[in-house]
């Protein structure tokens, strides 16, 4: 894509051979972009120090940030001497997400992929969004993240799940989000009982620290981490009261929990309330590990329900023509239950529906 400017590139990474030395070699030949070849402003993005050659009155005008910046009395104002060039330095951009930006509001339309990856997409809109260019990417965000809106199976890395969550947000695309708020509630763990949650540097996703992911401070920021956490709290909180209030039930002996309809069963109710009660006491050390709350759950919720539930159900022993008393039917439909609620939980309130459905019309989607 950058080959015909190749050559601009060598001018400036001359200068800073010793940093070069660092690139690898396909790099360094697309240090330099000119968006414009009469370009008057040299930006140094992010910190691989990219170099675009841009027209400053073309992003002063498409950027009410970059008017105040460039044209306020700041110090990427122009230098007063017409020798000096003019750099705006620009560390904490990303400059793959810029390229594209700049490429849409210098009409190289050309250039504009027809396609990008959920972290691509991040950078475009992160740095779209902070210098209050969004709208300017109208024309493009529908068809970016239609492929996004129903990916293949696994076809998202979990490390850049954070960033399409925010992504998702920002464009209004409410079932997208929706549907990735939803996979990480069955996703993330935790690294020690009885978290508040704010506790988020104890929550992780796989093997990946959930305040050090890409993406973190801005979903955060925007209040969309707390939400998947209270979610997850209030899932398996549910689950575990289900299933103690199942254990006391069946421990207490006032309580019938015999379903047998098998005539030729010669055991009475009360023989097949002892059985179950007697393979609850014989388990105890199963049941005792089972915590009090959700809070105490470490592990996902997906390995919650196949490790610890399954556990309990095989815990259970019942009398012959007494199937339908084993309470493993009752456990595996709290289990369902469960997956249904995360299926259908609501992670947007009315305000952050309103906001949906503007920035859905606002952006086209």
């Amino acid at each position: 894509m950058l080959n015909d400017e190749a050559s601009a590139s060598t001018k400036t990474s001359s200068s800073r051979s010793a940093r070069s030395k660092k690139r690898k070699a396909e790099d360094m030949q697309d240090t330099t972009i000119h968006f414009d070849n009469k370009g008057d402003l040299r930006l140094q993005v992010g910190t691989e120090e990219r170099i675009f050659v841009v027209c400053s009155r073309t992003v002063s005008r498409a950027s009410e940030a970059f008017e105040r910046m460039l044209h306020g009395p700041y110090a990427e104002r122009k230098p007063a001497d017409p020798n000096i060039d003019w750099v705006v330095k620009l560390p904490e951009d990303s400059a793959r997400g810029l390229e594209v930006v700049l490429n849409v509001i210098h009409a190289r339309f050309k250039l504009i992929p027809e396609s990008l990856g959920p972290d691509v997409l991040f950078h475009v809109i992160a740095v779209a969004d902070k210098y209050d260019m969004i709208e300017a990417l109208k024309p493009w965000c529908k068809q970016w993240l239609a492929p996004l809106e129903e990916p293949e199976p696994g076809s998202i890395p979990l490390s850049q799940a954070l960033q399409l969550l925010w992504t998702a947000w920002r464009l209004g695309s409410r079932a997208l989000y929706n549907s990735l708020a939803g996979d990480l509630v069955l996703r993330i763990e935790s690294k020690r009982l009885i978290l508040s949650a704010a506790d988020f540097g104890d929550y992780y996703l796989s093997n990946h620290q959930f305040s050090k992911m890409e993406g973190f401070k801005l979903a955060n920021s925007a209040s969309l981490i707390d939400p998947i956490v209270k979610a997850r709290l209030e899932i398996l909180n549910s689950m575990v009261e289900e299933v103690l209030d199942l254990k006391g039930r069946l421990k207490n002996p006032q309580s019938s929990s015999c379903k047998s309809t098998n005539t030729n069963a010669m055991i009475d109710p009360n023989t097949c309330k002892r059985m179950l009660m007697g393979s609850v006491y014989m388990h105890e050390d199963d049941w005792y590990c089972f915590p009090p709350s959700g809070a105490g759950v470490n592990e996902t919720i997906a390995e919650f329900q196949a490790v610890t539930m399954q556990k309990l159900i095989r815990t259970f022993t019942t009398l012959p023509g007494h199937k339908l008393c084993n309470p493993a039917d009752e456990l595996n439909q709290i289990i369902a239950k469960a997956k249904e609620k995360t299926k259908y939980y609501r992670f947007v309130d009315w305000s952050m529906d309103r906001y949906f459905r503007q920035q859905a019309e606002k952006l086209g989607l």
